[in-house]
């Protein structure tokens, strides 16, 4: 019995982690724009009031097709000076994972000092 339940519940967890996984592929945007609602504001609001759940973080996006992986972190009672006052709200870069096919066009690169120098069109 207590092999079944722990399977059950293994099952449960990384079916949540699908499940997460697909919310977030589903939401992707990959041109710079996010766009965050934050349901029930006034009960988040609450508990961060007090102290319970300090920051949430939006679903990720990216700033292009190839670009970086970002996401919104708020504070909804504020973070450090405007803790109390204000919303803060920071925007994380995220690390991703990369692999040769991430990229489209791969072509090697030789920067000596002489062709720094050369090049004029900083």
């Amino acid at each position: 019995m207590i092999t079944y339940d722990k399977t059950v519940g293994h099952h449960d967890v990384r079916l949540s982690e699908l499940d997460l996984r697909c919310q977030c592929l589903e939401t992707a945007n990959y041109d710079g724009v996010l766009i965050w609602k934050i349901s029930d504001y006034a009960e988040r609001k609450r508990q961060a009031v007090e102290g319970r759940v300090l920051s949430l973080y939006s679903q990720p996006f990216y700033t292009s097709r190839y670009g970086y992986k970002m996401c919104a972190r708020v504070y909804l009672n504020g973070d450090g000076a405007g803790r109390n006052t204000h919303l803060s709200l920071f925007f994380v870069i995220m690390q991703v994972r990369v692999t040769c096919s991430s990229y489209r066009y791969v072509s090697p690169v030789l920067l000596t000092s002489a062709s720094i120098a050369n090049y004029t069109e900083l």
